[in-house]
């Protein structure tokens, strides 16, 4: 999926209809300005950038190994690792269908940090889009939430969830089951991570300051 400003507006609406059921109106109102204002400044081409090559690896189901670019350990496995035969055996287009799916749900992350940070801090680093993908990648499995609100977990679920139970859906529509008798399903975990992806993606790029 090919990210356009149309996506963004209407991936920020969907955000703000979940955020209105927490939130007061004053809240709310202060949130859409928060966006307005670093809308101004946001780039579909280069989100486009980090997250179509991540999504890329994401969903490399030859690759041996469950490890990819980023991860330190293989306690979280790439998705196509994860679900390496079932993928496997999809049709391209149900491939690009769940490549949209979790590209929506890493934009909503993106998002959401726009829609929660105030006057941005002033970078003292700037990246062209290869610098700022090799500077997001480590990162994504390491970033911590606290460092937005003690709740930003629960939150991120919340504006997610219609996009979360889409992937779920599709994942049982085309046999994709995690875990097993000793072992838990770590799909939910993957997924949640790829929400954190798009938050740490706009924490790099736009309030990079060392």
């Amino acid at each position: 999926m090919k990210i356009i400003q149309q996506n963004l507006k209407e991936c920020a609406d969907e955000i703000f209809t979940q955020m209105s059921k927490i939130f007061s109106a004053d809240k709310m109102d202060a949130f859409k300005k928060n966006f307005d204002k670093n809308n101004e400044s946001i780039s579909p081409d280069t989100i486009n950038y980090s997250v179509e090559k991540f999504i890329q690896t994401e969903l490399d189901f030859i690759t041996l190994g469950d490890r990819d670019i980023g991860r330190l350990t293989e306690t979280l496995p790439r998705l196509g690792a994860y679900f390496r035969n079932p993928l496997s055996n999809l049709e391209k287009t149900e491939l690009n269908k769940l490549d949209t799916l979790i590209t929506k749900l890493i934009t909503k992350g993106y998002l959401f940090s726009a829609v929660i940070n105030g006057q941005p801090k002033e970078k003292t680093l700037s990246f062209t889009d290869e610098e700022l993908y090799r500077e997001w990648i480590p990162k994504i499995f390491t970033f911590n939430l606290n460092v937005i609100s003690d709740n930003a977990g629960n939150l991120l679920l919340a504006i997610a969830e219609k996009d979360l139970q889409q992937i779920k859906d599709y994942f049982h529509s085309h046999d994709m089951r995690g875990g097993g008798l000793f072992s838990k399903d770590k799909s939910e975990d993957i997924l949640m991570h790829y929400i954190i992806a798009g938050v740490s993606l706009y924490y790099i790029e736009k309030l990079k300051t060392s």
